[in-house]
């Protein structure tokens, strides 16, 4: 019997795939949209519709209009906490930088603590926030210790699960770059 050259053919085969750019196509789209379209999905729609759109505008780092609109979302008292803190995701993502990230970010967090009047709330866009901040988040402990202590367990099991996600959270902030 002889053996097939298998081996090689693989290996040509993934180094097209991998040359093609694993199929990514326009750079001047993301999941089909241009920044012009997601700005306006952004700015339209349900609080959900809004918050991928805060999230798609990550890919456009060179975007002056999507940068400016987070910047603005970031910024608005009437945006939702999920829409307030995906944008600062993005804009962090997007910039590199924290300067307009983390003061704004630090007001959101005490804002929902003191509206949430010790209930439950979601976490999970403070906690991907904090993941990708890294290091960077320290300055956001006090915040975050502020609203623990703001969830009352007396409001019963939803409370006491919003406070021990904050408690992960803290617990896993990073200490060293």
């Amino acid at each position: 019997m002889v053996p097939r050259p298998t081996f090689p053919l693989l290996v040509l085969l993934l180094g097209a795939f991998l040359s093609s750019g694993c199929g990514d196509g326009d750079p001047t789209q993301f999941d089909g949209q241009t920044a012009s379209e997601w700005i306006a999905q952004a700015k339209n729609g349900n609080s959900s519709n809004r918050v991928a759109a805060l999230r798609a505008l990550r890919a456009f780092p060179g975007d002056k209009d999507a940068i400016a609109l987070l910047e603005r979302v970031l910024s608005d008292d009437a945006a939702s906490y999920a829409e307030r803190l995906s944008a600062a995701q993005s804009l962090y993502r997007a910039t590199g930088k924290t300067d307009k990230v983390l003061p704004k970010t630090a007001e959101v967090i005490r804002k929902q603590a003191d509206v949430s009047s010790g209930s439950e709330y979601s976490t999970k866009d403070l906690e991907e926030l904090v993941f990708w901040l890294g290091v960077n988040a320290r300055p956001l402990v006090p915040d975050i210790e502020y609203a623990r202590s703001k969830v009352n367990l007396r409001l019963g099991p939803g409370a006491a699960a919003t406070k021990a996600q904050l408690d992960r959270i803290l617990r896993d902030m990073p200490t060293k770059t």
